[in-house]
């Protein structure tokens, strides 16, 4: 997207979030209002001056003005995503919300079919790991013990240990995992 239309939408964003009128926003920032219209508009190119002014005014930092906003939400759909799988293709893990650096967490889409099973190393120390069944069953081996669980049931356990999935059912399991790497 061009420079001044990424400006005009973060200003019309910022405002819209805040509640801030263009004349409002023109005594903020020094700023003409016919001139904050335009540039709202995206019918206008902003000087570096002006984009200044309304950083500036806004009290938020000149690079937010100009980089591309992140939307309030983020829309997967499963076949957009490459399955890594594991067990001659019989466990596949669909990475929905992978690891990024301003969260601690990754969200995976599990499907086990049967007799498939996945041995685990340990995650990172202190990482943990959210699971819920959503159809099947699973057994759970975490060092010495052995879980069982059934559709809608669900796992919250310490992941920086060796554990195994297992589907010893006759059915696809599929479960929801959320690994939190705090």
């Amino acid at each position: 997207m061009e420079f001044h239309k990424i400006v005009a939408k973060n200003i019309y964003l910022y405002r819209k979030k805040n509640k801030i009128s263009l004349e409002q926003l023109s005594k903020l920032t020094g700023v003409s209002t016919s001139s904050l219209n335009e540039i709202e508009k995206g019918n206008t190119i902003p000087s570096i001056n002006t984009v200044w002014k309304i950083s500036n005014g806004l009290k938020l930092s000149f690079s937010s003005l100009m980089n591309e906003a992140e939307s309030d939400y983020t829309q997967v759909n499963k076949e957009d995503i490459v399955p890594v799988t594991e067990d001659g293709g019989k466990y596949r893990v669909y990475p929905y919300f992978p690891f990024e650096k301003s969260k601690s967490f990754e969200f995976f889409y599990v499907e086990l079919d049967p007799g498939a099973k996945l041995d685990s190393e340990p995650h990172l120390s202190g990482s943990e790991e959210s699971i819920i069944v959503i159809k099947g069953q699973l057994e759970i081996h975490l060092e010495s013990d052995v879980l069982n669980l059934n559709k809608r049931d669900a796992l919250r356990f310490k992941s920086d240990v060796k554990h195994s999935y297992i589907n010893n059912g006759e059915d696809v399991t599929v479960i929801s995992m959320v690994i939190d790497y705090q």
